[in-house]
């Protein structure tokens, strides 16, 4: 029996797909699989499917940007008589949309449910749905199968998740309604020998917070000390509060964390669920800067207390502060989330292509300014941000990973290509805004 395992595309084909990191939950999938079964994982950002291939079954994960692509790969499939199965957050949130495209849809994880669909399809009692009575122990989870991939396309192949689940409440997070409130780790012991495993000295780690459960980080981190690795992975400005994991991180090989800053306004985090005050943002992240781990804020854009001017606010706090690295989103309203529930109700949804949904197009109706005011205001901050004078105002060329950090915003900087062959948009109509750069 053969299977394909299918990661739609989820980016226009530049050259960042050179800086592609494998698809852990297709990996994942892969190990689940019977010994006896012939698996092929695909990946659209760098392999070309082929859709006469021999296979009895296509699995397709996919999220809700990439949800349209993984709709028309199932049904060049189906045409073709070959059963597909689809999961993900995407169809896990809107089920029966997702039946409307394929065989068999998998709600929430895949451990537990996979290996039962990989039974029933050979037994001939595929059902619709597949879903867990309570989310599954992750504690004892099989290594991915990294063999089923060439390494050598992507930027690493040391990707790897520690936890799932998060315990807080933010209304736009579609991964918390994926993954739940409650914390689940894997077996400490059990990740120390996965590491030990893998060749090169970095790796990714892809939990939405890894510090949640911080007595398991601290011991897994003391653990890692002697492993002398280089990671990266994303957590919450508290961090900064607990000066022994953050000690700890950085003897680890801490190189940068993708932190949720969300915005700076005071507002905006309150109605977003955040309970950290903007008023120590600066405080703790030069305490995580100080220590030697890069912070790469995540702000997102479009909150109903917002006007045009959060651009030009955002931008000088956070030149004002040299932050390394910044990533710049538009509030999106995800299927499952609060967000998008209040929303609905509202009736300011304007956009229901699920494409659209990547964090770089408004596709509802803002409260302060119109969908274009935002759109073209986070292409501007996001290209002001990674101007040349920016970065070195805000990296210099001194110091602990400079050379990683101007490579890693120049790789974030070749994203404002369009902005600078015609330059975006002040937000309120200014050719250029001087004030940052007296």
């Amino acid at each position: 029996m053969k299977i394909i395992l299918i990661a739609p595309v989820h980016r226009k084909q530049n050259f960042k797909r050179y800086f592609q990191i494998v698809p852990l939950n297709l990996m994942m999938i892969a190990s689940l699989t019977p010994k006896d079964c012939e698996v092929e994982v695909l990946d659209e950002n760098i392999d070309t499917i082929d859709y006469d291939s021999p296979v009895d079954l296509v699995g397709i994960g996919a999220n809700t940007s990439e949800i349209n692509r993984a709709y028309q790969i199932c049904s060049e499939f189906r045409k073709r008589g070959v059963p597909v199965v689809i999961g993900g957050i995407h169809a896990s949130a809107l089920p029966d949309e997702a039946a409307q495209h394929a065989d068999c849809v998998v709600i929430g994880e895949a451990e537990g449910l996979w290996e039962k669909v990989v039974v029933d399809f050979r037994k001939g009692t595929l059902a619709q749905f597949y879903q867990h009575q309570s989310f599954p122990d992750i504690s004892k989870l099989p290594q991915p199968d990294r063999e089923v991939l060439n390494s050598k396309r992507y930027l690493t192949k040391n990707v790897l998740q520690l936890s799932r689940g998060c315990p807080y409440h933010c209304i736009f997070c579609s991964a918390t309604e994926f993954f739940g409130n409650t914390y689940r780790v894997r077996n400490e012991d059990q990740v120390i020998k996965e590491i030990e495993r893998l060749d090169g000295d970095f790796m990714i780690f892809v939990d939405d917070n890894i510090f949640g459960d911080p007595g398991y980080a601290a011991r897994l981190l003391q653990k890692m000390i002697p492993l002398k690795k280089k990671w990266v992975s994303q957590c919450t400005l508290r961090l900064a509060d607990n000066s022994k994991l953050l000690n700890l991180a950085a003897k680890s090989g801490c190189m940068g964390m993708l932190i949720g800053v969300e915005s700076i306004s005071k507002d905006s985090l309150k109605a977003s669920g955040k309970s950290i005050k903007f008023d120590r943002y600066k405080q703790m992240i030069q305490r995580i800067l100080d220590s030697g781990i890069g912070v790469d804020g995540s702000f997102v854009f479009g909150f109903d207390n917002e006007d045009t001017s959060i651009f030009e606010r955002t931008l000088e706090f956070i030149v004002k502060i040299k932050l390394p690295a910044a990533t710049f989103s538009i509030l999106t309203p995800y299927p499952g989330t609060q967000l998008m529930e209040k929303l609905e109700k509202e009736g300011r949804i304007i956009d229901r292509n699920w494409q659209h949904y990547r964090g770089t197009r408004a596709v509802f109706r803002p409260a302060k300014m119109t969908a274009d005011q935002l759109e073209q205001g986070r292409a501007w901050i996001k290209q002001e941000f990674y101007s040349y004078l920016n970065i070195y105002k805000r990296v210099g060329f001194s110091g602990d990973y400079r050379l990683y950090l101007w490579l890693y915003n120049l790789l974030k900087r070749s994203g404002t290509t369009k902005g600078r062959r015609k330059k975006a948009d002040n937000p309120h109509g200014c050719t250029i805004y001087q004030g940052l750069f007296a």
